[in-house]
């Protein structure tokens, strides 16, 4: 039973590392292509399911970061995307009426997809 555990344990974490950003532990550019995917997909169901959920996807772009992490070196620069995705962490956890799923879509852009469910009950 323990090894069936551990071969699991293992399971999940290649599965975790596969689809996160090493240094920042955001989504990668692939698990956001994944999702849009199915959001797409639900869309073209939504005339037969009539979800009152709507997705919305916004882009940010650190300006400058280039030149920051050129001019101050990778350690600096790093240090720049783990702060920045703390407070995306902050600004976008989970509430019960909107999801968010952030990804690191390249060096310096970020992405935040939402899913916003209906107030109206």
């Amino acid at each position: 039973m323990l090894q069936i555990l551990s071969i699991y344990h293992n399971f999940m974490s290649l599965i975790h590392e596969s689809e996160r950003d090493i240094l920042i532990d955001l989504l990668n550019r692939k698990t956001l292509d994944l999702k849009i995917k199915d959001i797409i997909i639900g869309l073209k169901n939504h005339v037969q399911n009539q979800t009152d959920a709507h997705s919305y996807l916004a882009t940010f772009d650190l300006d400058h970061f280039k030149q920051v992490n050129d001019a101050q070196g990778h350690l600096i620069g790093d240090e720049v995307l783990l702060l920045f995705s703390q407070q995306m962490h902050k600004i976008f956890r989970d509430k019960d009426y909107y999801s968010g799923l952030m990804v690191k879509s390249s060096l310096a852009y970020f992405s935040v997809l939402m899913t916003i469910r209906s107030l109206i009950y």
